[in-house]
């Protein structure tokens, strides 16, 4: 009677995911009571891991769902494979004081199988293609200088220097684009 007791018990004390997987987190521990229902672990199918990004909200104003990525490992293989905008950051009703929990993350998922190994934790670099542009002249930022609302450069012409009024179109790390007052082979002088 004991022994149907505690099997009984044993029974009554499972926890039952909805998938199969390897449990990630656990937030409870040994004696604590739980409720049906209630969240209490993280269980992650290995073979569909994703990337969860931390972005800034004026970063995070420039992307949609479904904008390919490309992901590369930050420990530097050298290999690098793509992905696609999940989801972006949400808000869910939750514990909070105003009743309202922010999920302020970017999920990114794999689009094709990688030869890489994969770890949960693994730290990646991510590129989005905001915008592109072909046969474009680009300056390094530092070339340009802005006075009462107008961007201008100095351009070298024989032995004196010109000032000269440019439009600028997009500006990525280290690199500006020209969309006029400048045209191919023309020297700018940097400060």
């Amino acid at each position: 009677l004991t022994l149907e007791e505690l099997e009984g018990s044993v029974a009554s004390a499972q926890l039952i995911a909805t998938i199969d997987g390897v449990v990630r987190t656990l937030s409870l521990r040994e004696g604590d009571l739980v409720a049906a229902h209630e969240a209490v672990a993280v269980v992650a199918d290995m073979s569909k891991l994703e990337v969860s990004a931390e972005l800034s909200s004026s970063e995070v104003a420039a992307l949609e769902e479904g904008m390919p990525v490309l992901l590369e490992p930050a420990r530097g293989s050298g290999e690098s494979f793509s992905g696609t905008i999940r989801r972006l950051p949400y808000e869910a009703s939750g514990a909070s004081a105003d009743g309202f929990i922010m999920d302020e993350s970017v999920r990114i998922s794999l689009t094709a199988a990688t030869t890489l190994r994969l770890e949960a934790g693994d730290r990646m670099r991510l590129t989005v293609v905001l915008q592109e542009s072909a046969d474009t002249i680009w300056l390094p930022p530092q070339a340009i200088r802005a006075f009462g609302g107008r961007h201008f450069v100095f351009v070298q012409e024989g032995e004196r220097q010109q000032r000269v009024d440019v439009t600028l179109g997009i500006q990525g790390e280290g690199r500006v684009e020209v969309l006029s007052g400048l045209v191919p082979g023309q020297q700018v002088v940097g400060p």
